[in-house]
């Protein structure tokens, strides 16, 4: 049990270097002073970038990493936001919980979650954003 707990504690505390090296590993695109930050990940990340660009008052957020992840760089990204939207393609929106638990987002962020095997587009993040079924 010893040996065990001092190879974790070992694993563990490479964590904090490979959070240095990966704190820039993320894509922050659209206006500083946009009033909505939209986070978004794999599969839903080229739809989500379509669609912030021909959205002026939405900026993007995208991570390369999910562990550890640039908590820091989403933070300030959310700063000032009307609205912070984690967009995913599953059911349970796991990336948005994730975030909560890091406390990367702010307590008023929302989860905007679809799950199917039917890609994201434009048109259904319109639809997930206004409160419809897509």
């Amino acid at each position: 049990g010893a040996y065990h707990q001092r190879m974790n504690i070992k694993r563990f505390r490479k964590v904090g270097a490979i959070a240095k090296e990966t704190a820039e590993w993320f894509h922050l695109s659209g206006s500083a002073d946009a009033g909505e930050l939209l986070i978004a990940w794999g599969s839903c990340a080229g739809v989500a970038k379509e669609y912030a660009a021909g959205h002026q008052g939405t900026a993007l957020f995208i991570p390369e990493i999910i562990h550890p992840f640039p908590a820091a760089a989403l933070k300030q990204a959310c700063a000032g936001r009307k609205r912070v939207t984690v967009l995913e393609m599953n059911y349970q929106g796991q990336l948005y919980h994730h975030l909560r638990a890091i406390g990367a987002i702010p307590p008023t962020a929302i989860s905007v979650a679809r799950s199917g095997g039917l890609p994201l587009q434009t048109t259904d993040i319109e639809q997930l954003l206004s409160g419809q079924t897509a």
